[in-house]
């Protein structure tokens, strides 16, 4: 073998070594101080764990474990948060130990996703308060704060009303409430601001795939459908008619490969398909009003995916302990990111100090 073929060959092999390192080998950052120095009681891992018999991944992060831990159940169903929360909620770690579970069929939990028939609110429920409980015993904690998102809400909240004594308080953030009436509203506003934008291809199909619930062979095509022009016509996002700016987020993460990435977008896609029908059975007006913790719910004023109306109706029907509604006069369905400054302001300054006791 000549020079120049040794030469190439092994340069070749090297960049192939280089390239399974950066998409098979995925890390979080350690904690630094504004010196660069590192948090000498500081928390920073990305773990597989058991849960429910399957392996599904956290991400914890916090400058000091002695913080309370803080858990994010994310929405979707399948809409894992890891590369998002570490751009627009980091600072949330100096004062928790900030938790963010991709849940069975979700980005780095995507393999969990078979069995299909494993993928029911139930388990997910059965799934969450094992991590709840191995999350106490991991950092010794008495008690650890919940916050859901979306479709998360409806797990986080659920669980923080039958176990009570496990939390300091429960956040939520577009928060699920009756999702038949959710759904008709969210579909009405998309069809009336299709009427007023005189957009007749959001128009068509709008009337044609008519209101929601769907069922049958082509409910998913129909939800999709829905879901795409609700975005459109400025429904899920303030101001902002595609997700395109969070993407990059995905792929570029340490925390996540490009096949985390491209699983998260197949992850979205086949939990809403094997959810749905549990989703809209979801109706907590009916179901759970009493809590014996605070409650917070942290709501974006323009948001027509869990429309802001609802929670509102929902927040002054329940009882608790504790409640406030605080609103994001610019966010919709995300104001954990649209308006992430004010949304972590919210939760160090006002619901740590109004509920921890050290």
């Amino acid at each position: 073998m000549g020079t120049k073929i040794k030469y190439f060959f092994f340069k070749f092999c090297l960049l192939l070594l280089v390239y399974v390192f950066v998409e098979f080998c995925t890390s979080t950052p350690n904690l630094k101080n504004p010196e660069g120095k590192e948090y000498p009681n500081s928390v920073s891992f990305l773990e597989e764990i058991e849960l429910g018999n399957s392996k599904q991944w956290i991400l914890a992060r916090g400058t000091n474990k002695d913080n309370p831990v803080l858990l994010l159940v994310h929405g979707g169903p399948g809409n894992s948060l890891i590369p998002l929360v570490r751009y627009y909620n980091s600072e949330l770690e100096e004062r928790f130990i900030f938790v963010n579970w991709d849940q069975r069929g979700a980005g780095k939990s995507y393999g969990s996703i078979e069995p299909h028939s494993s993928v029911t609110m139930p388990q997910l429920l059965s799934d969450l308060y094992e991590l709840v409980n191995i999350l106490r015993k991991r950092f010794n904690k008495e008690k650890i704060y919940i916050m859901g998102h979306s479709f998360g809400s409806a797990l986080a909240i659920t669980t923080a009303h039958e176990y009570p004594e496990l939390f300091y308080a429960y956040i939520g953030c577009g928060q699920f409430t009756n999702m038949v009436e959710n759904e008709k509203q969210s579909y009405r506003y998309a069809l009336k601001k299709a009427i007023q934008e005189q957009n007749k291809d959001a128009l068509n199909d709008l009337m044609e795939i008519k209101e929601p619930p769907y069922f049958g062979a082509d409910f998913l095509e129909k939800y999709n459908l829905h879901q795409e022009w609700l975005l459109k016509l400025g429904g899920s996002l303030y101001g902002e008619t595609s997700y395109r700016k969070f993407y990059r987020f995905y792929f570029f993460s340490s925390e996540y490969t490009k096949m985390d990435a491209l699983n998260w977008f197949k992850g979205k896609s086949e939990s809403i398909k094997l959810l749905y029908e549990n989703i809209m059975s979801i109706n907590l007006s009916d179901e759970i009003d009493t809590f014996d913790i605070p409650i917070y719910f942290l709501q974006g004023k323009h948001d027509y995916q869990t429309p802001s109306s609802l929670v509102e109706e929902y927040f002054h029907q329940i009882q608790a302990t504790q409640k406030e509604l605080i609103w994001f006069e610019k966010s919709a369905h995300f104001p954990i990111f649209e308006e992430s400054e004010k949304f972590n302001s919210v939760l160090i300054y006002k619901i740590l100090a109004e509920t921890y006791n050290k």
